[in-house]
């Protein structure tokens, strides 16, 4: 029976269709086990080793507690070809980190692309909101004083007439 690599897009094998074995030099690795009963140090790293594994494969069918023996991956994926020594957690093959068949962005292309533009709008105007950016007469409300103070109606001598507070721009926005 032929080995199969698991990562999402990688075609390689060690067996053609016929059964002949390939001379590619590919080697298969398992994924690594989580050691309980080998002291606490060593239980916590082969999990987060094998935790590690699963976040780079990004299968649905595989999950920490729920992977085949037949799940391999290939040489392919690790930066020397093989994984690392599992104690070795700063080597960049402790956990396969190359040619992973996916992208750092996943998802509708154009959904990310609105998303954007809508950071950069927000970033450019951050006091509009879509609704008072769309209406001519809307304006930007003033910030709601919620003081237990009483509100004083009587006008103040430098406060200008009353018809002409319909003239004055807003100081959120600058519309009249």
């Amino acid at each position: 029976m032929g080995q199969y690599c698991c990562i999402v897009n990688c075609c390689n094998r060690s067996h053609d269709r016929q059964g002949k074995r390939l001379i590619n030099h590919i080697s298969f690795y398992h994924f690594p086990t989580w050691k309980k009963t080998q002291g606490d140090l060593v239980s916590e790293i082969t999990k987060r080793r094998r935790m590690a594994w699963v976040a780079a494969v990004r299968r649905k069918t595989i999950t920490f507690y729920n992977i085949s023996k037949d799940m391999l991956v290939c040489s392919r994926h690790f930066h020397k070809g093989k994984p690392a020594y599992e104690m070795l957690q700063c080597d960049p093959d402790w956990a396969p980190s190359l040619h992973l068949g996916h992208t750092g962005i996943s998802g509708n292309s154009d959904r990310y692309k609105r998303r954007i533009q809508r950071q950069q709008a927000a970033v450019v105007s951050p006091f509009t909101t879509p609704s008072a950016a769309t209406s001519d007469d809307a304006c930007c409300e003033p910030p709601v004083d919620t003081s237990d103070e009483p509100l004083d109606d009587t006008p103040m001598a430098d406060d200008p007439p009353s018809d002409s507070l319909e003239q004055q721009e807003c100081s959120f926005c600058g519309k009249r």
